[in-house]
């Protein structure tokens, strides 16, 4: 039977689209089987516009299909979209040549790798991707093999300011919404904690992609904010914990047959390492610190909903002039977007953070003869440990940080919240019964200490646990602590900060920035062997040098162990006192106006307060 022409095709296509969504799932289906991978070149851009509701188009709702409420098209729509399912399978008969490209716009990137972009410091994820015209500018499009050309789609999808404009979804219950149940398939697909890989192809032979992404892993990060040079010339940084832990997966240029010996398979993880870099590109890159510091943007443009005027507590804190969390905010003044996340978005950055946690906390046990022997085990494993640090970290602190900066002083920050503390937390997430997705693991471990073999993960992240703590403060003095939804913010952190052994960690990263003999005590590898060789080079400078990459150069850290903190903490334990009796007089108020009549009450100030009862203040 001869394949039908691209026309027809199109045509068939174009009649699916118009049945009913259970109905168009099957018809589509069965066109992709029976079309040949020239046709399906055609026929794939107009269908994912179509499913993802790109340029101006409607979509299929992925955002508002429930198992609850549509159960018929959630179970169709999850099938065809599935990592096995017709579309991925269309998109893996198209890799099969190599050669089809497909156009993404320009436009839809986040602003700092457009802005990179334009000054000619080309992002590694885009490289051999761009078009340039005659007159060396770059073209208004990328071009993507079939599999990056789907998932830039995906990703685009809870970013796309045209569904942002529907507003939240109200994702409660993870398992019930369809692009939740669709990006949490995916991550257990693509990033898999148990097993040695993705599982392969099912095609007569795949291609690496067009660009692959581990072969170039040193220069990624001279794009990701070396202080030295300009963008177009950064290299990475021999002083740098995480260039050492990225050389850890890196490897010169081999062949699949010498990947497979030595234990992983390039040719299947370039899929992982591509996922996990477009996500990553597409969700947390919105807002860049090092973008904005390097167009000079004036402070007083887009100013925050939450950020503090630094005049409004000079009055309070005299003596904290150049203090720390006010320092960092009049610095963040400039960034020039203010991209604030739906909450929505915040959900998937907190599913994504918690599961590349469980993804890299699987690497497995090494055999090592020697305590000099650098051994790395395979491909697989090396991604697994520097996914964390090397796609994450960087876009992760600028996400937060303005998310801390510029989110409203509401409840709603509780998601920003506690995606911070899940990151802070890698020790909380490990293992995972058969069959269940870590991501939704009931987090049912008792509290326990940290471990010293977590100082070098604290030590790399130390930001993370210093300055958004320092960021967290000034929200808090500018909240109604009598609230109970606000005390229970603050709570949780300060739940996490007081767990045994935290503060000695951090205390130690910190005493590394004073001590240039302070050595590097612990890998943070589960296992405990992946050890780093940078002991031959102070630890202060390593740090220093970190600090430059997430902030930028001419930062100036301020320790949390200091006596500005000290002050701010003393201050804040003060507010706690004075919501605690502001607590204890409405309570009592309550329990006097229940001996009035009821129209007294209703004109008493204890009836305005959100309709708390006694107890329920009393908890807080």
């Amino acid at each position: 039977m001869a394949a039908p022409s691209p026309s027809h095709s199109l045509a068939r296509i174009h009649g699916a689209l118009q049945l009913p969504l259970y109905d168009r799932c099957k018809e589509i289906k069965y066109i992709i089987e029976e079309s040949s991978i020239k046709d399906l070149h055609s026929l794939l851009p107009m269908l994912l516009e179509n499913i993802f509701g790109f340029n101006n188009t409607q979509g299929w709702g992925l955002k508002t299909i429930s198992a609850s409420w549509q159960p018929y098209d959630f179970v169709a729509l999850r099938d065809f979209l599935s990592p096995n399912g017709p579309v991925m399978q269309t998109v893996y008969r198209l890799l099969v040549e190599n050669i089809y490209r497909f156009e993404f716009p320009l436009k839809c990137l986040p602003w700092p790798s457009r802005c990179l972009i334009d000054e000619g410091a080309i992002p590694v994820l885009y490289m051999n991707k761009l078009q340039f015209l005659t007159n060396g500018q770059a073209a208004d499009y990328i071009l993507l093999n079939a599999f990056e050309y789907y998932l830039f789609h995906f990703s685009y999808y809870l970013v796309n300011a045209q569904h942002l404009r529907a507003g939240s979804y109200n994702w409660n219950t993870p398992t019930d919404a369809l692009y939740i149940a669709l990006v949490e398939e995916y991550m257990n697909y693509f990033l898999p904690a148990e097993g040695t890989g993705v599982p392969p192809i099912r095609t007569a032979s795949t291609p690496l992609p067009s660009s692959p992404i581990n072969s170039s892993k040193a220069s990624y990060s001279s794009f990701q904010g070396s202080p030295f040079g300009s963008p177009k010339s950064r290299e990475a940084s021999p002083f740098s914990l995480r260039s050492f832990m990225r050389s850890g997966s890196q490897q010169q240029q081999q062949t699949p047959t010498t990947v497979e010996q030595s234990g992983g398979n390039q040719q299947e993880t370039w899929r992982s390492e591509t996922f996990l870099q477009i996500v990553a590109e597409m969700w947390l890159n919105q807002n860049s610190l090092e973008t904005a510091q390097r167009y000079g943007f004036s402070p007083g443009s887009n100013t925050s909903h939450s950020a503090m005027p630094y005049s409004a507590h000079r009055q309070r804190f005299p003596g904290m002039a150049r203090s720390s969390c006010y320092s960092y905010l009049r610095d963040a003044y400039t960034l020039p977007e203010n991209v604030l996340p739906c909450q929505d978005h915040v959900k998937v950055i907190r599913m994504l953070v918690k599961h590349v946690h469980y993804f890299t906390n699987s690497v497995r046990p090494e055999n090592i003869s020697s305590l000099h022997q650098c051994h790395y085990g395979s491909y697989w494993d090396g991604f697994k440990r520097s996914a964390m640090s090397q796609e994450i970290q960087k876009k992760l602190y600028s996400f937060l940080k303005h998310s801390f900066l510029r989110w409203p002083l509401d409840y709603s920050f509780r998601l920003v919240l506690e995606t911070w503390l899940s990151y802070v937390q890698p020790w909380r997430y490990f293992g995972g019964k058969d069959g269940e997705s870590p991501t939704h693991k009931q987090e049912t471990v008792q509290d326990r200490a940290v471990d010293a073999v977590w100082q070098q993960f604290v030590t790399d992240n130390l930001l993370f646990f210093t300055v958004l703590f320092q960021l967290f403060l000034p929200r808090v003095f500018r909240t109604d602590l009598s609230h109970p939804r606000n005390t229970y913010m603050l709570f949780r952190v300060c739940k996490v900060f007081s767990q045994m052994g935290l503060n000695t960690l951090i205390e130690q990263a910190e005493c590394a920035l004073t001590d240039v003999h302070y050595p590097l005590r612990h890998g943070y590898s589960p296992n405990k062997s992946f050890t780093h060789p940078a002991g031959r080079s102070s630890t202060a400078a390593v740090l220093r040098i970190q600090f430059a990459e997430l902030e930028g150069p001419g930062f100036q850290y301020q320790p949390l162990f200091s006596l500005e903190c000290e002050n701010m903490i003393e201050q804040l334990l003060e507010d706690i006192q004075k919501a605690k009796a502001e607590n204890q007089a409405v309570a009592a108020a309550r329990s006097t106006s229940e001996n009035q009549s009821w129209w007294a009450w209703l004109f008493s100030d204890a009836y305005y307060n959100d309709d708390l009862s006694p107890s329920e203040i009393k908890k807080n």
